[in-house]
């Protein structure tokens, strides 16, 4: 395992190029000078992609429901790689990307689908990761390359786990984002278009995770999100961009020594290009193309996507 460290004056970050070159950590300077995990922190030698701070998802975001789909009147059988029987998560999350460039605080990674003989994706296709540090954010440039003769349907996102505290240990983590409503899913899957809803509601006016196991996809109105340690005084804007519009809210729960259901001291807060299986929803016809989130990229088109993490923490100029 050889990782790639950028570290600026506040920020470290980790990220794992024979792993998706997802992050490993993501951290910020804190009192004593001690490096506090803004995403949950992957363990040292980590193998398993689904453990890490953040990975990319592509050539499609979360799931499409029976790992198949229909492009153009023919159908496309995946391998599943979910226990419901979805592809989940695109193919790249473990591949391991060649290193194109670096430098102390900018990194570039590339995966070509045909150096590979087990994609799980009909089309060659190539993706790019570039990462940029400076003193208090973080940029992430995703993009899929058709590297192609034919056009195929395309999508992607981030899928970055927070913790719930961040210095302080009674911090209550709050999340705001400006969303326009939430998608009916069914095993993760969307089955209709976005309505509004209590908990569309409540996260588009700001406050704690919703206090049971969640796993639910909203529309946003601008692709940003905040989410705040108040205990800490720290705050962390997330801007995913107009291409962007779909998040995936995950609050997950597991079992206490006492048999009850906890949450787990992370959740998820994932920017996609597209809604939940969404080359289905498309193809029967249930939403548009430009409802669910999907692109078509001709031959040699490319879809470029960039995630911008920002600290706002005033005290750091004060130390």
């Amino acid at each position: 395992m050889a990782s790639v460290v950028l570290q600026s004056s506040q920020l470290r970050l980790v990220i794992r190029p024979d792993l998706g070159a997802g992050i490993s950590d993501f951290s910020l300077k804190g009192p004593s000078n001690y490096y506090y995990p803004l995403m949950r922190r992957a363990s040292e030698g980590e193998t398993n992609p689904s453990n890490l701070a953040s990975f990319a998802m592509a050539p499609w975001a979360n799931r499409i429901a029976g790992a198949a789909f229909s492009f153009e009147g023919k159908s496309h059988k995946l391998r599943a790689t979910s226990s419901d029987g979805s592809a989940i998560h695109g193919d790249v999350r473990s591949r391991r990307f060649e290193t194109l460039d670096r430098s102390p605080l900018s990194a570039r990674f590339r995966f070509d689908s045909t150096s590979a003989t087990d994609v799980n994706f009909p089309w060659p296709f190539a993706v790019t990761l570039r990462y940029e540090l400076h003193d208090l954010w973080l940029t992430i440039d995703l993009d899929i390359h058709n590297i192609g003769d034919e056009p195929f349907p395309a999508g992607c996102g981030l899928h970055p786990y927070f913790n719930r505290r961040l210095f302080a240990n009674d911090d209550v983590v709050s999340l705001q984002a400006s969303l326009s409503g939430q998608f009916p899913l069914t095993c993760g899957c969307a089955t209709g278009p976005q309505v509004l809803s209590a908990l569309s509601s409540a996260v588009a006016a700001g406050g704690p995770l919703p206090a049971n196991h969640t796993d639910a996809a909203f529309l946003s109105q601008d692709g940003q999100a905040r989410i705040l340690w108040p205990d800490s005084a720290v705050s962390l804007k997330m801007e995913g961009g107009t291409n962007q519009p779909y998040n995936v809210l995950f609050v997950p729960h597991g079992s206490s020594a006492s048999g009850t259901l906890q949450p787990l001291p992370y959740f998820a807060f994932e920017p996609q290009t597209n809604v939940n299986d969404a080359f289905n929803l498309v193809a029967a016809g249930t939403l548009t193309a430009a409802e669910a989130g999907v692109r078509v990229l001709q031959a040699g088109e490319s879809l470029h996507t960039q995630t911008r993490f920002t600290v706002e923490f005033p005290s750091l100029q004060k130390r």
